[in-house]
């Protein structure tokens, strides 16, 4: 996690440096990528620390950079789940990160999951 957490600062440097770029926004997807990675990352160390407010905070850092990345939108689902118990919410976390990556597994199952919880299934 120390290591994650060190490759943050440079992170920041690069969005930085890109921000004062004016060209279209494809141009800066290889930056953006990896730092949206990194973020990912990060969220997924904290979650696994059961820090589920930090990992939140990681993920929408990730998706935020990254609008497209689907495992960013997958633990912020679990962290909406664990933490604030806010079933719609990860319901719908988890459906976006269904959208966009219709082969990861993982979202299915706990979109299920809340469903259930919420009632709207019966198990």
């Amino acid at each position: 996690l120390e290591l994650a957490r060190s490759m943050v600062c440079p992170r920041d440097e690069v969005l930085r440096l890109r921000q004062a770029d004016s060209g279209p926004f494809w141009q800066k997807l290889p930056e953006r990528s990896a730092v949206s990675y990194i973020e990912r990352n990060l969220a997924v160390c904290y979650l696994m620390q059961g820090r589920h407010v930090e990992a939140a905070r990681a993920a929408a850092a990730s998706v935020e950079v990254l609008p497209t990345n689907s495992s960013a939108f997958f633990i912020q689902g679990c962290c909406f789940e664990e933490e604030r118990n806010s079933l719609e919410q990860a319901a719908v976390c988890h459906t976006t990160a269904i959208a966009l990556d219709p082969d990861f597994k993982l979202p299915y199952l706990s979109l299920a999951n809340c469903r259930l919880r919420q009632g709207l299934l019966r198990g």
